[in-house]
């Protein structure tokens, strides 16, 4: 989102929408790999070598053919243009309120939950999905686990 915002508002992105790409691609990468949210790829673990804490430009490599790479890569570039055009739209719909929240953060620096409770007025329930909310156990039934409290 800040990125989008930077692009709306600046047309251009700086360097400190850098961090939202690369956490993006980070997130959308896992998506792909990890949790198997790609339908291309499939409900499947693809376990990378090497550290989890280097640098991906510096890791060992992982098990995937070149072929089933560049399916991730396009599964995570997908991802990462419908997550960018979603920002987008939302945000040139919500411009004014974009631009009016950037000049309350030039003016006070630091926003509260009160601060943005006036300028947004108090959420309802209805502006989250149009339906009340449901309760865990009236989903769930006898099915939910019970938990016993310990003295």
């Amino acid at each position: 989102g800040g990125r989008s915002a930077e692009e709306i508002v600046f047309k251009f992105a700086t360097t400190g929408a850098g961090d939202d790409l690369r956490r993006a691609t980070e997130i959308a990468r896992r998506m792909v790999m990890e949790f198997g949210m790609s339908e291309k790829v499939g409900p499947m673990n693809i376990a990378e070598t090497g550290a989890r804490f280097l640098n991906p430009m510096f890791r060992q490599g992982n098990d995937v053919s070149e072929e089933a790479q560049m399916v991730i890569d396009r599964e995570v570039k997908s991802i990462l243009a419908e997550g960018q055009n979603k920002a987008r739209k939302i945000l040139a719909e919500h411009r004014d309120d974009m631009d009016g929240l950037a000049k309350l953060l030039l003016e006070k620096e630091n926003l509260s939950r009160k601060d943005l409770d006036d300028f947004f007025g108090e959420p309802s329930v209805d502006d989250v999905d149009g339906e009340e909310p449901t309760r865990t156990d009236e989903v769930l039934g006898s099915e939910m686990p019970q938990i016993q409290q310990q003295n």
